[in-house]
């Protein structure tokens, strides 16, 4: 089924560049991420040993430009985690928005559909192994890598190397809206010189048992092939119908280095704790690049929570493919 309907989406984008190549500008890509997993140690034994091939995300992106005010994006994810019952797995739509440039004077551009929510898109580039684990607020769940709603984003006053975006959106990721809450998202990028990079970011979500506020930030160093990143969170969620405040707190630091142009050096560890568990996870890895657009990465997950007496731990050959 999903490689049927993946064909059909390709066949479709396909045959609306060739009618709109006149007038318009079509761009199709994908994007494919694979492993082959294996499980050393659990922290109860009960998956120790346990192996399989798998591929968690497969794209397939038209990026489109109307005009010069008009351009967006489709994007279908085929994501492995997602399953149509117990069979093959099930592709959604991961991105559908429509980019206004210029909207409301010249640098402030409006994006109007499902998209990017201004959170960690900055701190995702910089650490730039999205194929090997998403990034700590989105591997903790604190928020989702896209929702739908409008956002609007530009410079900040006369100070270049500053950027502003905001959006509200009904804090569903890539689901139907079906309440009436909403979530409002603001965030301030740097961005003093070629080397530095960082974002200060805050949101507060409306929900039907609460509400959930969290402030987030993050800083960047980049000099030649090596690029240096810390990330941290804190988020509060009030729960109605529960005494007190869920707080979690997480912290990330990740640093990448190109030994060579076909060979890279990647590290992570990140702490994430709860009122009632504290987990570290570590990643290692080394990335060859046979050529453009192909990367093989073994590497080695290792996590534990203060809890357990055991940590999990993983092995890894990843395949990232780009075209």
């Amino acid at each position: 089924m999903l490689h049927r309907l993946l064909a059909l989406g390709g066949i479709l984008l396909a045959c609306s560049a060739l009618q709109l190549r006149a007038q318009d500008s079509v761009r199709l890509s994908g994007l494919i991420y694979a492993d082959y997993a294996y499980t050393i140690t659990s922290p109860d034994g009960t998956s120790d040993g346990e192996n399989a091939f798998q591929y968690r995300r497969a794209y397939l992106t038209a990026d489109f430009v109307k005009s010069d005010r008009f351009s967006g994006r489709l994007r279908l994810d085929g994501a492995g985690s997602r399953l149509n019952g117990s069979g093959p797995q099930t592709p959604f739509v991961k991105d559908l928005f429509l980019v206004w440039k210029n909207a409301i004077g010249e640098g402030h551009n409006l994006t109007m559909g499902l998209s990017p929510p201004p959170v960690f898109g900055i701190s995702e580039a910089q650490w730039g192994y999205r194929g090997l684990e998403k990034t700590i607020q989105d591997r903790a769940g604190i928020s989702s890598s896209r929702d739908q709603g409008v956002k609007l984003s530009g410079p900040l006053g006369r100070l270049p190397s500053v950027r502003y975006s905001v959006m509200v959106a009904g804090n569903t990721s890539v689901s139907p809206e079906d309440d009436k809450y909403k979530k409002v998202y603001g965030q301030l990028e740097f961005k003093p010189g070629e080397r530095f990079h960082g974002t200060l970011g805050s949101s507060f979500a409306d929900r039907a048992d609460g509400s959930q506020m969290d402030v987030n930030g993050f800083i960047g160093y980049t000099s030649g092939g090596t690029n240096v990143g810390i990330e941290a969170f804190h988020s509060v969620r009030t729960i109605d119908a529960a005494p007190g405040d869920l707080q979690r707190t997480g912290i990330s630091v990740f640093a990448r280095h190109a030994v060579s142009d076909s060979k890279r050096l990647i590290g992570r560890v990140d702490v994430f704790e709860t009122p009632t568990v504290r987990n570290t996870w570590v990643t290692a890895g080394f990335a060859f690049v046979p050529e453009s657009g192909i990367q093989f990465v073994p590497n080695v997950i290792w996590s534990k929570d203060d809890i357990d007496d055991n940590p999990e731990v993983i092995a890894r050959m990843t395949m990232i493919v780009s075209f």
